[in-house]
């Protein structure tokens, strides 16, 4: 009876070391999902950043090239 009674002991302790241990990695997994999220967000927003600067960049290299012709044209 008692060899019953320590696998009933056990049997608990392992099962609450479990949902414990189950518990904590859904933390841990929320945590990085949730890390996951504002890393691709940021990654979104620089590419967005990226694109405006290089339209930005081929403005401006336009507005030169157009600046540079015109000074040549008057020369």
């Amino acid at each position: 009876m008692a060899s019953i009674e320590r696998a009933y002991l056990w049997i608990g302790n392992e099962k609450s070391a479990q949902e414990k241990l189950n518990k904590t990695m859904q933390q841990n997994l929320n945590d990085l999902q949730t890390k996951h999220e504002e890393a691709s967000r940021t990654l979104s927003d620089l590419d967005n950043s990226k694109k405006k600067l290089a339209n930005e960049n081929s403005d401006l290299s336009r507005q030169l090239e157009i600046g540079r012709a015109s000074c040549r044209e008057r020369v």
